[in-house]
């Protein structure tokens, strides 16, 4: 969980179709994530149409929650930085989620052949290789994009 979920919900519901669901599963109280979530949107004067958001509530580690989470029904796992960690620490932990949940979804029954795909976003470029070397492809690196957008 972290404060970017405010801009991404936006996008996201422009982006996706009627009907979609978005788990939102954190050790940040459901209540709290729901205020935020609530205010994001008045603030940026969209109400999301095309997403239901269904929150979860558990530290991001601990496997059996995760095992509970639908992940073989999933288009996109997206697995935000901790905000509350330092950068360095945050990078790791997001991968070792990331990395569980490939592991999970290697032992579940998907309705169709085409997995998931896993998207970490990463706080440090020196993080790029650990991401590649966990068999990790596609992410979004922070730093780079902040570069961009400060660039234009």
């Amino acid at each position: 969980w972290n404060e970017m979920i405010g801009a991404m919900l936006v996008e996201l519901d422009k982006t996706v179709g009627p009907g979609s669901t978005l788990i939102i599963h954190s050790p940040v109280d459901k209540k709290l994530r729901q205020e935020f979530i609530t205010k994001a949107q008045r603030r940026r004067k969209h109400t999301c149409k095309n997403i239901t958001i269904r929150h979860t509530e558990g530290p991001l580690g601990a496997r059996f929650l995760l095992e509970e989470l639908p992940f073989a029904q999933a288009h996109t796992i997206m697995v935000l930085a901790d905000s509350e960690e330092e950068s360095n620490v945050v990078d790791i932990q997001t991968l070792a989620v990331s990395v569980q949940i490939q592991d999970i979804l290697l032992h579940v029954k998907r309705e169709n052949t085409v997995s998931p795909m896993i998207m970490p976003q990463l706080i440090e470029a020196d993080s790029e290789d650990l991401a590649i070397n966990s068999g990790i492809h596609d992410y979004m690196l922070t730093e780079q994009l902040v570069a961009r957008i400060t660039a234009c």
